[in-house]
C-alpha cells in the first residue's frame, strides 16, 4: 500500500493518480515591453495565434488557448504557424482532441 499524508490528513491506498495544472512563467519573460498581453492562462493569442504585438506568435504552451496543452496540439500549431507565415490565410481550425 501507499501512504499519502498531509496536515490533518492521512490515506492508505494502492493507487494514486497525480493531475496536475501548468502555470506559464510568462510574467518573468518582459512581455509587457514589447505589447503582448498575457494572464495566469498564457499568452493571448487571436485566432491566428499572433499576440497583441503583430509581429509576435506564441504558440504550445505558453499560449492561451481553448485546446489542451499536449505534444501534438503543439506540433500542430507549429505547422499552422509555418503555413501562417509563408501565405497567410484562415483562422486555426483545431481537430478533435
Amino acid at each position: 500500500g501507499l501512504q499519502l499524508t498531509a496536515d490533518n490528513f492521512e490515506l492508505t491506498t494502492d493507487l494514486v493518480i497525480s493531475s496536475e495544472g501548468r502555470i506559464p512563467n510568462a510574467d518573468q519573460l518582459g512581455l509587457a515591453n514589447v505589447g503582448v498581453t498575457f494572464d495566469r492562462h498564457g499568452i493571448q493569442v487571436n485566432d491566428h495565434l499572433q499576440t497583441a504585438n503583430p509581429h509576435i506568435y506564441a504558440i504550445g504552451d505558453v499560449s492561451d488557448t481553448p485546446v489542451p496543452k499536449l505534444t501534438p496540439v503543439a506540433g500542430f500549431e507549429a505547422r499552422y504557424l509555418v503555413g501562417e507565415l509563408t501565405h497567410p490565410g484562415a483562422a486555426i481550425k483545431y481537430p478533435v482532441v
